[in-house]
């Protein structure tokens, strides 16, 4: 090959790249000119009635036509259920695992530039679009065996995983238009088979005090077990309110192809334990692998601190008394 012929082919291989990161680039693109030319040509075609002021309840739902790319237009007052399953259903076009990253990582760009630009209500619409794209990409691509060797990383991500390597827990600010922090995390696990599963799993409209799935998962220890089931600490925090936070743990468990979190693992009969403190306070928790004990402290403003102990017994976590 002569010394022109290497030039023109480094010179077609370059601009291959770049045809290919202009595609990536004008699909999520697409999604922000498509989002302002609604916002800016059509009026309100709801009544009075019909207009849901507050932006956390505005949803998006997918365009039918998606041939070029992710095409996402917003509409006030729909079913969010409706919205969700059309975008777990949207036919993702990338074919090769980098090529998802790419267009994953560009999606979780975008939530960036958004989140802030927060000056009109119509942003979360455009927010709620990415942040469920980007949960249907996520998914496909935490599904895929490269992710374990060649592992995703985006600074509005943050990973956890357990020592094993078989669970981690992909998570993010939502960025949903209110005073404190709300996440969305997707879960991918091993089975005994070594195969790979990913789950997302709705925010539950608190059950409890708090919601679990809206919190970000900080740390995940394996568990040495008694009965025989594969079981794991999920550490977690939150945000109650704009003054009061949350952190708390639960065990999660791994039942043949599917990741439990309904597994009572703090004595007598709790999914969760968890503690709620004020910006006055502070609470930190530490699980100590070999003696499988776990323990919280919580200092007050007078700087008083609080201890509370749980033993985990081989299939529960007892509290220890003084």
């Amino acid at each position: 090959m002569t010394v022109a012929t290497k030039k023109n082919a480094t010179f077609a291989t370059q601009m291959m790249r770049q045809i290919f990161m202009d595609k990536i680039h004008c699909r999520v693109l697409v999604l922000c000119v498509v989002l302002c030319l609604l916002f800016a040509a059509c009026s309100n075609p709801f009544s009075d009635k019909e207009i849901i002021e507050d932006p956390i309840d505005i949803y998006s739902i997918i365009k039918e036509d998606t041939s070029s790319g992710i095409d996402v237009v917003t509409l006030s007052g729909s079913n969010p259920i409706e919205v969700r399953k059309r975008i777990s259903q949207y036919q993702i076009p990338e074919d090769s695992y980098e090529q998802k990253r790419l267009t994953f990582y560009h999606i979780l760009d975008t939530l960036l530039v958004l989140s802030k630009q927060k000056t009109e209500d119509d942003i979360y619409a455009a927010i709620d679009s990415l942040n469920y794209m980007a949960i249907h990409y996520l998914k496909n691509l935490l599904e895929d065996k490269k992710s374990l060797y060649s592992p995703l990383k985006h600074k509005l991500l943050h990973v956890s995983v357990s020592a094993d390597k078989v669970l981690r827990v992909y998570s993010w600010n939502e960025n949903i238009g209110v005073a404190f922090n709300t996440h969305l995390s997707v879960y991918q696990y091993l089975t005994k088979e070594k195969v790979l599963h990913s789950v997302f799993v709705e925010q539950d409209n608190n059950p409890h005090d708090y919601d679990f799935f809206a919190s970000n998962p900080i740390s995940i220890y394996k568990l040495n077990t008694s009965n025989g089931k594969t079981l794991y600490l999920a550490n977690f925090g939150g945000d109650l309110n704009a003054n009061t936070h949350f952190k708390g743990s639960t065990i999660l468990e791994i039942v043949n192809d599917s990741l439990s979190f309904d597994y009572h693992g703090f004595s007598p009969n709790d999914e969760y334990f968890f503690m709620p403190y004020s910006n006055d306070e502070i609470l930190t928790f530490h699980y100590n692998y070999k003696s499988q004990v776990l323990t919280y402290k919580i200092k007050n403003a007078e700087a008083e601190t609080s201890t509370i102990v749980y033993v985990f017994n081989g299939e529960q976590f007892e509290l220890k008394q003084d």
